[in-house]
C-alpha cells in the first residue's frame, strides 16, 4: 500500500476488503462464481497485498473450474483495459487468471504484475505456486 495511507485508512481498507471476501464466499457458495470473482477483486482493490484474499479468490476460481467454468467471455475480456486502468495491472491479470486458474502463462503475468506493483507478499505466494504447482 502507498506510504501516504494512514494506519486508520489502512484498517478501514482492510475492513472493506474483508467484507468483499465474505460476500465473495457467499456468492461462490450459491454458485455465482463470476460475481464472486468480481467481488473478491473489488476487495483486493482495497487491500492489494492481502495474500489471504488472493488465496480466497484462487479457491473460488478452482471451484468454478471444477464445476465446468470456462475461460472469460469475450465481452468481459473487452472490459479488461478499464479494469486495468481502474484497479491496476495486477488485479487485471488476476481476473484473467481467475477464469483459467491452471494457466501458467497467466500465472506468470500475475506474478510479474505483483512484483511490479510492489506487492511483495503476493509475489512470493505466486512464485511458490509457480515453483511447486500447489496453492
Amino acid at each position: 500500500m502507498p506510504s501516504e495511507i494512514t494506519p486508520e485508512q489502512q484498517a478501514e481498507n482492510r475492513k472493506r476488503a474483508e467484507a468483499c471476501f465474505a460476500r465473495g464466499k457467499t456468492l461462490a457458495d450459491i454458485g455465482s462464481y463470476e460475481q464472486a470473482i468480481d467481488t473478491c477483486i473489488q476487495g483486493l482493490h482495497f487491500d492489494p497485498d492481502n495474500v489471504e484474499g488472493h488465496q480466497h479468490l484462487r479457491r473460488i476460481a478452482l471451484e468454478r473450474k471444477a464445476h465446468g467454468g470456462r475461460d472469460i467471455a469475450w465481452a468481459e475480456r473487452m472490459k479488461l483495459p478499464a479494469v486495468k486502468q481502474q484497479m491496476g495491472p495486477m488485479l487485471a491479470a488476476e481476473k484473467l487468471l481467475a477464469y483459467t486458474p491452471d494457466d501458467r502463462s497467466r500465472m506468470t503475468d500475475f506474478f510479474k504484475a505483483a512484483e511490479a506493483t510492489g506487492a511483495a507478499a503476493t509475489a512470493a505466494w505466486v512464485r511458490l505456486i509457480l515453483k511447486t504447482g500447489r496453492g
